[in-house]
């Protein structure tokens, strides 16, 4: 027989969410990386099938990575809600973008290219959306001094070179764009690890129903 009693769910504590938020500062540029480099070998960019799904796994990545950057970086709690959610609606986005990337490769159709307004608020303007948020967070940083001094304005440079690089179609920029992005977000996640094994607290970040 089943039993009546029923265990409250362990809850997941800020250690355990700045682990897993550290780790995407880490992977979730490299995915991009390896996502760029596959759309390259492929014919350019947002062509191919092994480009598109890795940059789905990219963006979901940069969820939580986002979440690790609003934990790290110093400001207003408003501002950085602000640019958090930004960054979220952003990697969504992202996400669909490699999802239309892997049809385009399969079908040949290009939804991107469609002038259609739903086109426009699913896909481009989140895919300008997430840079800006970048831009935001790397000039918190930037205004914060906080050590290295070159994180921020690495970051602001990879948010500027991401859109620019993606609208031209211009892979070897967008390969800066996106090893720029990785030089700025892994000292941040490595930052966050280390938090992450420092901490011993115990309150809760998700709140069970």
């Amino acid at each position: 027989m089943l039993s009546n009693d029923v265990s409250e769910p362990d809850l997941l504590s800020l250690k355990e969410l700045r682990t897993i938020c550290g780790w995407a500062l880490v992977i979730a540029p490299s995915l991009l990386l390896f996502s760029t480099v596959a759309y390259w070998l492929a014919g350019g960019l947002n062509d191919g099938e092994a480009g598109g799904a890795i940059q789905v796994y990219a963006y979901a990545a940069f969820v939580f990575a986002m979440i690790g950057l609003a934990q790290r970086v110093p400001g207003p709690s408003r501002l950085r809600s602000a640019l958090l959610l930004g960054g979220v609606v952003g990697s969504v986005g992202g996400a669909c973008f490699g999802v239309v990337s892997v049809n385009a490769a399969l079908t040949g159709f290009h939804l991107e290219d469609s002038a259609a307004a739903a086109v426009s608020l699913s896909l481009v303007l989140p895919g300008l959306i997430f840079p800006l948020s970048v831009v935001g967070f790397g000039v918190l940083l930037a205004r914060s001094r906080a050590e290295p001094r070159w994180n921020g304005p690495l970051l602001i440079a990879a948010g500027v070179l991401f859109p620019a690089s993606r609208i031209s179609d211009l892979e070897p920029l967008a390969l800066l764009a996106d090893l720029i992005m990785l030089a700025a977000l892994t000292p941040l996640g490595l930052d966050l690890l280390r938090a992450g094994t420092r901490s011993n607290d115990p309150e809760p970040v998700v709140v069970s129903s």
